[in-house]
């Protein structure tokens, strides 16, 4: 199913396709509201260390994805504490990349506590409706067929350019 979007927004969240059945809730946050400002609706993915929602941001009723980190029970205090940071990290590394068209927008970091049992970290994310990723690039970026690879790896290049380290490849 393809959704068409106004040229100059910004890409969906896409969640990875889950193996599970959609309507399992690990968290059992469906039809709870996150602070009192995020209420959760229906998962839309799952992997191996997180859930994503489709949910609503209540004040101003606008739909959001909301990704929940999963922790490995069997985790020690460190490694659930290294977990947290990573996922932190990797909302601020969003926000560092926020002003590039394939990236969507982070609205929010915290903890939630969670009906399935211990508190749930959670990223607010922006949520748009699209189709694959890839082929939204290839038409909004290029405005031509397919990327060659190249034209990909110049894509990429400026896309990481923000946080790009020291000595890689530059856009010049």
């Amino acid at each position: 199913m393809r959704v068409s979007i106004p040229v100059g927004r910004r890409f969906a969240y896409a969640p990875p396709v889950s193996n599970h059945p959609v309507n399992i809730d690990p968290f059992g946050l469906i039809g709870l509201a996150i602070e009192g400002r995020y209420r959760v609706d229906k998962i839309v993915g799952e992997g191996g260390f997180g859930v994503v929602y489709k949910g609503v941001h209540l004040a101003f009723d606008a739909p959001i994805a909301i990704k929940c980190l999963k922790i490995p029970h069997d985790c020690t205090p460190e490694g659930k504490a290294a977990f947290v940071d990573n996922f932190r990290r990797e909302g601020a590394l969003l926000r560092k990349l926020e002003h590039e068209p394939a990236i969507v927008r982070v609205y929010d970091f915290g903890f939630t506590s969670t009906p399935a049992g211990p508190d749930a970290p959670f990223l607010i994310l922006e949520w748009l409706d699209v189709h694959a990723l890839g082929l939204i690039l290839v038409e909004l970026l290029t405005g031509r067929g397919a990327l060659e690879g190249d034209d990909f790896a110049q894509l990429l290049i400026s896309a990481i350019a923000p946080v790009r380290p020291t000595g890689w490849p530059s856009t010049q």
